[in-house]
């Protein structure tokens, strides 16, 4: 490890532990003696609050109350840094009511000309390519905040009909170009998931959270799931189509092979025949429905209406 990283390195060590001593920093980095006392030698000339205790529980101790001095970037990770940044184009607005431009600006504020520059040329060298979210979802930041202070709150929804629901937020979430909002429905006793761009208003209401762990959530949700699709389908796919299916697939789908022939199988509700019917549709010519008989029956009366219209 170069000497400017592992001195990154041991700012966030030292700033964890608060207090060490030399063979702490031995151990931890494999370095020697002498190359310990001059790293913190090193760490104290770029800032590090640092001050030594002596006797024999002595050691070196962080400064209580003060700031450490910034953290450098080596170029690949400031290469890593800005292209993981460049999601936030695909997006219109993110919860926390910044966007790539805004943040771009700032970190290039703190970077030396040398890095700019660099920076700048790698920029359109490699980009992330996805959906780009092109309708308005006004309410993010009050939905993050809801989620992350545990909130029940009260929102006016609009996709369908238009109705009051209190909810509590569990997770917010961008796919295809849309911000969801996944949620547990006080009135329905169940876990629902909203388009936030449908979302019309939010007010936070006086009603105690329900405090969920990751474990409960995991079987509450997979309880319901089970319940809400009790059919399930298997769909024979072609090699070619088994690279579509991985850029778009949903959590009641996965792969299975039987003698060397791939499948897509999984479970639906009655409510879903239309929907996957037109999901298989984007597949062409590289599926064939194997079961159920109504999902057949769904498919084969969306080709027809589409031949009629045509």
């Amino acid at each position: 490890m170069k000497k400017e990283e592992r001195l990154i390195q041991e700012m966030i060590y030292v700033n964890a532990r608060k207090k060490f001593n030399l063979h702490d920093l031995m151990t931890k980095f494999s370095i020697s003696k002498s190359t310990a006392l001059r790293d913190i030698d090193s760490l104290e000339q770029i800032g590090v609050p640092l001050y030594s205790e002596k006797g024999l529980y002595g050691g070196y101790v962080i400064l209580e109350n003060q700031l450490l001095p910034p953290i450098y970037f080596n170029d690949n990770e400031l290469y890593s840094l800005f292209f993981s940044l460049q999601l936030l184009k695909t997006v219109l607005e993110t919860p926390f009511e910044k966007n790539y431009q805004e943040i771009k600006e700032k970190l290039f504020a703190v970077l030396s000309e040398t890095q700019k520059e660099k920076i700048t040329a790698a920029d359109p060298l490699i980009q992330f390519v996805g959906t780009n979210q092109k309708k308005h979802a006004p309410f993010l930041n009050e939905l993050f905040l809801a989620l992350f202070q545990h909130k029940v709150i009260e929102i006016f929804y609009a996709r369908y009909t238009k109705e009051q629901r209190i909810i509590q937020p569990l997770k917010l979430q961008v796919m295809d170009g849309n911000w969801y909002c996944s949620c547990w429905d006080f009135a329905k006793n169940e876990f629902r998931i909203f388009r936030c761009d449908f979302i019309l208003s939010v007010q936070v209401l006086d009603k105690e959270p329900l405090l969920f762990t990751e474990k409960e959530l995991q079987v509450l949700y997979a309880k319901q799931f089970q319940q809400q699709r009790p059919y399930s389908f298997k769909v024979q796919i072609t090699d070619a189509g088994i690279e579509q299916f991985h850029k778009r697939s949903y959590d009641n789908m996965s792969l299975q092979t039987e003698a060397a022939q791939p499948y897509i199988v999984g479970t639906f509700g009655e409510q879903e025949h239309d929907f996957l019917a037109h999901y298989f549709l984007s597949f062409g010519k590289n599926i064939k429905i194997i079961q159920p008989q109504s999902l057949k029956k769904a498919y084969k009366q969306l080709l027809t209406e589409l031949l009629q219209n045509n």
